[in-house]
């Protein structure tokens, strides 16, 4: 008798959790349309959009004058004029100067902009800055995260050195007018954004900042 109730007790709590491993499958195994799309996926589907809408919807001016893409050997002659020149700490910095540059230019911090731009860049963003202040519109703009920061190409020219950094980002960005309503861009729509920025440095001057000195959309 003693057996059959063990037998008995063995098969409900088999049927139990059979039970739970199907409740938590079914639920793990949903996509409720919250979830991220993976950047293959979301690469593809911008593709497939075309003229439609454009990927870099980012409202900062940009240049398309950068140079092609050097060879990896320039970056020896970088190590070269600069022993101490460590890559993995330049894409740092860069990363934070992205960050920076973007959140400056949103909100209109010029000193920010001055210090790590050169002149040709800041006029460009201090133009695009005041032509948005005359109308009475306002830049929205969220940087939801850094997904890459890759050495894209490298140029010397005696001491000094150019690098151009692709950066792969995810990104709001919304132009309001005077009412605070959206004239451009989709509110709370991330986009994921592919940008090149070139950073230059003169490695013979003691002073370690590297400056932006152009930007244009990436593929």
């Amino acid at each position: 008798m003693g057996n059959s109730d063990a037998l008995i007790e063995i098969i409900i709590l088999a049927v139990v959790a059979g039970f739970l491993i199907l409740r938590l499958r079914s639920v793990l195994g949903k996509r409720h349309g919250h979830e991220r799309q993976r950047y293959e996926e979301g690469d593809q589907q911008t593709k497939n959009k075309g003229e439609e809408e454009e990927k870099n919807i980012t409202p900062f001016p940009s240049r398309i004058d950068a140079e092609p893409p050097s060879s990896n050997g320039e970056i020896s002659k970088v190590h070269s004029l600069d022993p101490n020149f460590s890559e993995e700490e330049f894409l740092g910095g860069a990363r934070e100067a992205f960050r920076m540059i973007l959140a400056a230019y949103a909100g209109s911090d010029r000193e920010t902009l001055r210090a790590l731009s050169n002149d040709e860049v800041y006029q460009e963003l201090d133009n695009a800055i005041s032509k948005r202040d005359e109308l009475g519109e306002s830049l929205d703009a969220t940087l939801i995260g850094i997904q890459s920061a890759s050495i894209n190409a490298v140029e010397t020219v005696g001491s000094t050195a150019r690098i151009t950094v692709r950066f792969e980002s995810e990104q709001t960005n919304v132009t309001r007018n005077s009412e605070g309503q959206p004239i451009d861009g989709v509110p709370n729509q991330v986009e994921t954004i592919i940008d090149l920025w070139t950073f230059e440095r003169d490695l013979s001057n003691s002073d370690p900042n590297w400056h932006l000195i152009d930007t244009e959309p990436g593929e």
